[in-house]
């Protein structure tokens, strides 16, 4: 919505002001998550280049600012599965061309859904795996359940906005909670992923 009823109004060089600005969360919280292995640092990594990334798409609203901000997305999500499933060499390969042909086709045909479901079935596997194939400690499940809980948040504002937009009643009010609905995500999600590794090395 940022995008649609307040492009550079703040600054002439930052499109979506409150957008970008909120992906210092990402970069923070890759900071300060906790890893004990290479795996753990590859995910922090990855979300450091998507609050990266996604800065430089709303700050330019460009198609290569989308990608930059997509791919390192994906490439998280591949990261939580490697983290969690600790799996094969063959698994991580089945993985690794099953991306790679949904990502040919999204750049190919552009359809911005496909890189959703994409995305929306990389979590979820790696959440189901995590839930109910790992065994964990008391204290993995009290931060999963922080972690799906702050997601699920983070993401019913990312969808109330894109209701918003569809509809055509973006908040036009910068003083309103609505006008920040998609910086509630940036955040809501940079805090699930510093829960989730938590979860993940936390065996107490």
């Amino acid at each position: 919505c940022e995008a649609k009823i307040h492009r550079f109004q703040i600054t002439t060089n930052v499109s979506e002001f409150a957008n970008s600005i909120s992906n210092i969360s990402f970069v923070y919280v890759a900071l300060i998550s906790p890893y004990t292995n290479p795996k753990h640092l590859c995910c922090n990594i990855a979300l450091l280049f998507v609050g990266i990334g996604s800065f430089y798409f709303h700050a330019t609203e460009s198609y290569y600012g989308e990608l930059m901000d997509e791919i390192p997305m994906s490439i998280l999500a591949y990261n939580y599965f490697k983290c969690i499933n600790n799996c094969k060499n063959s698994d991580n390969t089945i993985y690794k061309y099953i991306l790679g042909v949904f990502w040919f086709f999204y750049i190919t045909t552009k359809i911005y859904d496909l890189f959703l479901v994409l995305f929306s079935m990389q979590i979820a596997v790696a959440l189901y795996i995590f839930v109910f194939k790992i065994d964990k400690t008391r204290n993995q499940k009290k931060n999963l359940a922080k972690a799906i809980f702050t997601l699920v948040v983070a993401k019913a504002c990312w969808q109330y906005e894109r209701h918003l937009y569809n509809t055509e009643q973006c908040e036009t009010d910068i003083t309103s909670y609505r006008y920040y609905l998609h910086s509630y995500w940036h955040i809501g999600s940079a805090v699930s992923h510093y829960y989730i590794m938590n979860a993940i090395t936390n065996n107490e």
